[in-house]
């Protein structure tokens, strides 16, 4: 009958690492999830998202179009008259330079496991959601590559802290 002798257990992660016991090598994995589990970004993971997000604001400015790829609405035939130019959301460019840049307007509150990015324009929540008077036009959300990107980010900031 075969035997089974406790000792010690070889775990190769670009080498070998003696481990005494079964514990042990409990302990080492559940070191190593912790960052997948609670993940806590370095700043210049974070600042790198802000980035993409900042390029991804661009875009959506560019196209006049929604994380959708939806046009916004039009301005109404009056409020082109009023403002001299039909150009949408850019009335005096607060919203787009707050979401393309960083300024006094800019939301970018960095923490290691949270990032909050936005604008403190009082009336962004208006075009956003839209209102009895106002069409939405959505201008925050994430589209499918900026959400790839954020991803690979992630994701290569988790792989990074497990084996630190």
């Amino acid at each position: 009958m075969p035997s089974f002798q406790m000792g010690a257990i070889p775990v190769q992660i670009g080498g070998t690492t003696e481990l005494g016991s079964f514990d042990a090598l409990e302990s080492m994995l559940d070191d190593m999830m912790q960052p997948v589990i609670r993940p806590k970004m370095a700043t210049s993971d974070w600042q790198t998202v802000i980035g993409i997000l900042q390029e991804m604001e661009r875009g959506y400015f560019a196209s006049s179009a929604g994380p959708d790829g939806q046009p916004w609405a039009p301005n109404r035939p009056r409020t082109v008259q009023k403002k001299g130019h039909g150009i949408i959301l850019r009335e005096t460019w607060e919203l787009q330079n707050s979401l393309t840049g960083t300024n006094d307007k800019s939301i970018r509150e960095i923490q290691p496991t949270m990032l909050e990015f936005g604008t403190n324009r009082p009336w962004a929540w208006l075009h956003q959601e839209g209102g009895r008077k106002v069409p939405q036009r959505q201008f925050l959300g994430m589209n499918d590559a900026a959400i790839d990107d954020v991803v690979n980010v992630v994701a290569d900031a988790a792989v990074r802290l497990m084996f630190q």
